[in-house]
């Protein structure tokens, strides 16, 4: 069996609209599996999507449009 880690957490509404108390969302993590080389393969595909977005900010700038 292997090592639990958290991903996130998770909250319903209530029918008001305010939230309900927050629960923690876990994955199941095998003992056999390299951390580091996961870490690493997440942060390359946030920074990857950083980096798109942050062009389009560039490009729409250059051109003096609105966000």
């Amino acid at each position: 069996m292997g090592d639990f880690v958290q991903i996130g957490v998770t909250a319903l509404r209530n029918p008001d609209r305010s939230y309900m108390p927050s629960v923690k969302l876990y994955i199941e993590i095998s003992n056999d599996v390299n951390e580091i080389e996961l870490e690493k393969n997440m942060i390359t595909d946030f920074a990857g999507i950083c980096v798109k977005k942050y062009r389009e900010y560039i490009q729409l700038k250059k051109e003096n449009k609105e966000l």
